[in-house]
């Protein structure tokens, strides 16, 4: 994931915006390792519940905020 993160930087973009299902723990647990932060929990198509995540990109420059402050494994 660090390095679909850090591509998403270097387009210039601040941050990236991503789901997994909230039965996911392993997804869950990377993307917060990763810096991610979530936004809200909503239904899919089906009724299972989906967790929508953001992740911050240090001033656009492809790494993941908590990374470049030295704070996480991502």
């Amino acid at each position: 994931m660090a390095e679909c993160v850090r591509g998403v930087g270097e387009l210039g973009l601040e941050s990236v915006r991503l789901g997994c299902f909230a039965d996911n723990r392993a997804s869950r647990r990377t993307i917060a390792a990763c810096g991610g932060w979530r936004l809200e929990t909503k239904p899919d198509l089906d009724g299972r519940p989906v967790e929508l995540w953001q992740i911050s990109i240090a001033g656009g420059q492809g790494t993941p905020k908590r990374e470049k402050e030295g704070k996480g494994p991502c």
